[in-house]
């Protein structure tokens, strides 16, 4: 007679991860799927090939949001999964009536994958009015003119409320570039310049743009084309210093940020006080770090102000440009020496940076400004 099995040794030899609760699998499915491209895609798609309890779990989030590759292998593998699994997208499937957003990806493109990524493009140049997310990311080179292809999409894509244009070449390349159309439903915005906005764009309703480099004589054409709706505005890499005479009100403009991806860049001197009028309503400010130029350009604009509305200022880093200028010493410890490099840092944080920050909060303070520094959270 056969031995009963040991319920103790049975439940060891389940593997832990079929040990934990569907509700933890799928947020442990969630996770990968939301980490994006590479090792994070390959597991979730092991996941779905382990067992049938793992393949109800995550097939469903494998294929909640597909991001058709351009390479002609990726794009073959995506469309036979689709063939089997498209009745779980949500998002990203451009054969489908429920299509409501999409991501292009033109970054790995060429030969004839480029030919399967304008052959994807020509489904959409029927239009798509239920679009509402369009994410496009383009390299401006004269062999891949895949840019003629995307300007329909967005002509034809009335809908649109979220549209966010990435694209990589030189600044001269630029004029390649698809311009933003009139989009009356439109809320964000997100471009690498003004050059790709002209006087035709009119998106009456826009909140927010994120956009890459700003220069002061473009503001004009930025009013015209958002300035009455404008909520938020983010520059992510510079600002060019204003010319004289350039001033504008935006009349909803709450947020500006201004937290460079690459810390040594600055805003001008003035570019608050210089650029925008007094009745632009602003209440949250975000900068890299504090300079002197910065707080005495936040005290002229608060000063100038026939009512304060400023709340809050968010400091992303507490190091200043000073001590940016003494990082660049650390390449060369083997001249100068560690011990004196890292004295001289310290100097600068206790005898510049920080009464700085202590002065400037101090004068927060008093007019009602709350000071964030989001290196002590």
């Amino acid at each position: 007679m056969a031995q009963a099995a040991d319920p103790a040794s049975a439940a060891l030899a389940v593997p832990p991860i079929l040990r934990l609760p569907d509700e933890l699998l799928a947020q442990i499915c969630e996770f990968l799927r939301k980490a994006g491209y590479g090792a994070h895609d390959k597991a979730l798609a092991s996941l779905t090939t382990v067992c049938k309890r793992l393949s109800r779990v995550a097939i469903p989030i494998r294929w909640k949001i597909v991001k058709l590759g351009a390479k002609p292998t990726d794009f073959a593998v995506d469309v036979a999964g689709l063939a089997v699994y498209g009745h779980y997208v949500e998002r990203n499937l451009p054969c489908c009536s429920r299509l409501t957003a999409l991501s292009l990806d033109a970054m790995e493109t060429d030969g004839s994958g480029l030919l399967l990524l304008q052959r994807l493009v020509s489904l959409l140049k029927a239009g798509v009015p239920q679009l509402r997310h369009l994410e496009i990311l383009l390299p401006l080179t004269d062999d891949l003119p895949v840019t003629d292809e995307i300007a329909p999409i967005l002509r034809y894509s009335p809908n649109l409320e979220t549209l966010h244009l990435r694209t990589f070449g030189h600044p001269s390349e630029d004029r390649r570039a698809p311009q933003v159309p009139t989009l009356a439903s439109l809320r964000e915005l997100g471009i690498p310049n003004p050059r790709l906005l002209s006087s035709s764009t009119f998106v009456p309703a826009l909140r927010r743009v994120v956009i890459g480099e700003v220069s002061s004589a473009d503001l004009p054409l930025m009013h015209a084309c958002f300035g009455s709706s404008l909520e938020s505005l983010t520059v992510t890499v510079s600002w060019a210093p204003p010319p004289a005479g350039v001033r504008v009100s935006f009349p909803r403009l709450r947020t500006l940020s201004l937290i460079s991806a690459f810390p040594n860049l600055k805003p001008p001197a003035g570019l608050l006080s210089d650029i925008f009028g007094p009745t632009t309503p602003l209440e949250t400010l975000e900068y890299t770090a504090l300079n002197d130029d910065i707080v005495s350009d936040v005290q002229r604009f608060v000063t100038r102000q026939p009512r304060t509305t400023l709340k809050g200022v968010t400091l992303a880093q507490e190091a200043s440009d000073e001590v940016h200028e003494f990082l660049v010493l650390l390449f060369a410890r083997q001249f100068i020496g560690s011990g004196r490099v890292e004295q001289a840092l310290q100097d600068v944080l206790e005898n510049r940076v920080r009464p700085r920050y202590r002065r400037f909060r101090a004068w927060a303070e008093q007019h009602g400004i709350e000071v964030v520094p989001l290196w002590l959270r």
